[in-house]
């Protein structure tokens, strides 16, 4: 398999194999995932769905509950507002100050006992009435005020009232009304001097209904003189508490107060649950609401049924009340309940979902493991002969060079190690030219040195012939040397009885000599031309070793 075949299967198979590792995750994964909610749907209906919106449900309640509480708290800021700004209004008016005027001449004129009752049965005071009180029975009406009173705060005396009720003359600080919250707003702005509100309680006058009052002191001439108080209409405050916009069917709000024996009871009408002002209300909540707290939560309801509560504080004047807003859970989460009746039919559609989801999952993750084979072959196709020319390339001319074709190039402009490659074979080749020129160079210089070693050599052997025939001439003189020295010998021996044969002896001895020495002359010369002759064989061996070691060295 070639290189780039083996580039393309192996870029193929690290792009693919992730793919389908993932794809196979995924099919595990979420198959396992809807196979869970499945059974979960089949075990246990969608009780899990159905909490969910119930808490979902629950926390739109409390955000709805929360809304209408601030409005409402708002709309009976306001309306307490409005009324402690007209009271003050109307007891700085011109009527009350000339009604005013003419009841306390009247109580002078009349003698009236600190400790005893207005007297209201003489025809001067219904005059008193007729004339300067009348004005006051049209403000009631459009105020919508229960009533109006006008009090002596020094004694206590109720010298007027709108209605004419059986508190018209009586005596607040002595007799039957000592005791009510009418007598207590007379003290507290007979005191404090300043508005003042009284918290519903049974009242003598009111047929002992809960009655709550809301006075201002009046001024003449600079020195207080009395009150003016108003008798609080319980209709507008109901108005208000009973707005059931947006409430469902079970839902209400109502106002608690806490009453002077400490226990808690109703400040606003019941509709749901029917209840009137008065009644016994109480609870933790209501409790932290009257402190000044506010929050959200759940109760039990008076039938047993669990309810949602929101409560939170409202201050009338410095008396603390708690608005609180209720609903039914049971109508609220009345979707949730009837989902969790229709457990089995959403179990079978979460099947159906699933089954569908894992095939549509199935064919997502092929068609990708597929479009990403093919793309990867592709790209694996491009880089595979991007990297793979340049080397093939650089093959043919290798193949070139060990075939001795130096003129081979390799053109690339690539920075990358195929590029380096390309380059250095380049280089090599130009290298190898260079150096092949270089040995042709230095094997014609050998050659030329080679025949001229050949000339010497024959030289050479010549002189060794010469010197051989030299060296048996020598021997030869030897030899007849010493045959001479015997015959000597014999000569000296015969010395003694032929001296002639020994003068003859001596010179043929002589002569020998003579031919001795010539022959050595002629030993010498030859020893010497060997000596020339080795000589130049020396510098011959020499400048071949030196062409050598060149030839080496390219």
């Amino acid at each position: 398999m070639k290189i780039g075949a083996k580039l393309t299967l192996t870029h193929v198979l690290i792009s693919v194999i992730p793919v389908i590792l993932v794809g196979i995750i995924l099919e595990l994964t979420i198959a396992g995932k809807f196979a869970e909610l499945e059974e979960n749907a089949h075990e246990d209906g969608v009780e899990v769905i159905a909490q969910q919106a119930q808490k979902g449900i629950s926390d739109k309640v409390f955000d709805m509950l929360e809304v209408i509480q601030k409005n409402k708290t708002e709309r009976i800021d306001i309306f307490f507002s409005n009324m402690a700004t007209n009271i003050e209004a109307f007891a700085k008016s011109r009527d009350v100050a000339e009604l005013f005027v003419q009841l306390r001449e009247y109580h002078v004129d009349t003698k009236v006992k600190a400790d005893g009752p207005y007297d209201i049965s003489t025809n001067e005071y219904k005059k008193i009435w007729s004339e300067y009180g009348s004005n006051l029975v049209d403000y009631n009406d459009a105020c919508g005020y229960n009533d109006i009173y006008m009090v002596c705060t020094a004694h206590g005396h109720v010298m007027y009232t709108v209605k004419h009720g059986p508190d018209m003359g009586a005596n607040l600080y002595h007799g039957s009304l000592k005791g009510s919250g009418l007598a207590q707003l007379c003290r507290k702005v007979a005191k404090e001097k300043k508005i003042a509100f009284v918290d519903y309680s049974a009242y003598e006058a009111n047929d002992n209904l809960p009655t709550a009052f809301m006075g201002f002191p009046v001024y003449l001439n600079g020195a207080m003189v009395g009150m003016i108080a108003i008798q609080l209409p319980a209709t507008q405050t109901n108005a208000i508490v009973q707005d059931r916009t947006s409430l469902y069917k079970s839902g209400e709000s109502y106002l608690v107060g806490k009453d002077s024996n400490g226990e808690t009871s109703l400040r606003s009408e019941r509709i749901v649950k029917p209840a009137v002002i008065g009644k016994k209300k109480s609870g933790k909540l209501i409790d932290l609401a009257i402190q000044g707290e506010s929050g959200q939560g759940e109760k039990i309801g008076s039938t047993g049924a669990k309810e949602f509560i929101f409560y939170s504080p409202v201050a009338v004047c410095d008396t603390k009340w708690a608005l609180v807003t209720t609903v039914a859970e049971k109508e609220v989460l009345a979707d949730a309940i009837s989902m969790l009746k229709k457990s089995d039919e959403i179990g079978e559609v979460l099947e159906k979902f699933s089954d569908d989801s894992v095939r549509s999952m199935r064919f997502n993750i092929f068609f990708m493991c597929v479009s990403f084979v093919i793309i990867s072959l592709v790209m694996a196709r491009l880089v595979a002969g991007k990297i793979t020319r340049p080397i093939i390339k650089t093959v043919e001319v290798a193949k070139a060079l060990a075939t001795g074709d130096m003129t081979q190039h390799i053109d690339s402009k690539t920075k990358d190690e195929t590029g380096e490659l390309a380059a250095a074979l380049n280089k090599t080749s130009e290298s190898l030219s260079s150096l092949i020129g270089q040995i042709q160079k230095n094997a014609q210089t050998l050659t030329t040195s080679s025949g001229e070693l050949a000339s010497v050599s024959t030289q050479l052997v010549g002189g060794s012939e010469d010197m051989s025939s030299q060296s048996q001439a020598v021997a030869g003189a030897t030899e007849e040397m010493t045959t001479n020295i015997t015959t000597m010998a014999s000569a000296v021996e015969e010395m003694s009885v032929n001296t002639k044969s020994v003068s003859d002896a001596a010179g043929q001895m002589t002569s020998s000599m003579s031919s001795v020495t010539s022959s050595i002359d002629d030993l010498n010369n030859s020893i010497a031309k060997i000596g020339t002759s080795s000589q130049k064989g020396k510098e011959v061996a020499l400048e071949a070793r030196e062409m050598s070691d060149v030839a080496n060295k390219q």
